[in-house]
C-alpha cells in the first residue's frame, strides 16, 4: 500500500486491490476493529447510501441484504455475520474516511 496525502494534507492509504483510497485513520480504525476489505467491498456495493454530514454513508438493510445473497451466493454465507458495519466516505475526494459496526439502528 502507498502513503499519499489527500487534498487536506491528511495521510492517505490507496489499495492496490480495487484502487479505493483509504485516510490513515480509517486504515487504522479498520484494522482495530476487525473490518475487513470484502466486508467493506461488500457494503459499498450492494448497500444502502445516504447522505450525511458532507459524507456518504452506507449500511446494509433488508433489502441489500437479500440482493446480496442473489448476487455472491455461497460468499455471501460466508461473511454475512458480518455485514453490520456502516462504511463512510467522503463526498469531495471519494476516500473511505472511517468504518465502524452498527450497535443500533440507522435513522434517517
Amino acid at each position: 500500500m502507498a502513503n499519499q496525502k489527500n487534498d487536506y494534507g491528511q495521510d492517505r492509504v490507496q489499495s492496490r486491490r480495487d484502487r479505493r483510497t483509504f485516510t490513515n485513520h480509517a486504515n487504522t480504525r479498520r484494522q482495530q476493529r476487525g473490518v475487513s476489505m470484502s466486508h467493506i467491498d461488500a457494503v459499498m456495493a450492494f448497500g444502502k447510501r445516504r447522505v450525511r454530514n458532507g459524507a456518504y454513508v452506507y449500511f446494509m438493510d433488508k433489502s441489500a441484504r437479500r440482493k446480496a445473497e442473489r448476487a455472491l451466493g455461497t460468499t455471501y454465507s460466508r461473511i454475512a455475520n458480518n455485514l453490520d458495519i456502516y462504511v463512510v466516505q467522503s463526498l469531495h475526494t471519494g476516500e473511505v474516511i472511517t468504518t465502524a459496526h452498527r450497535k443500533v439502528r440507522m435513522k434517517w
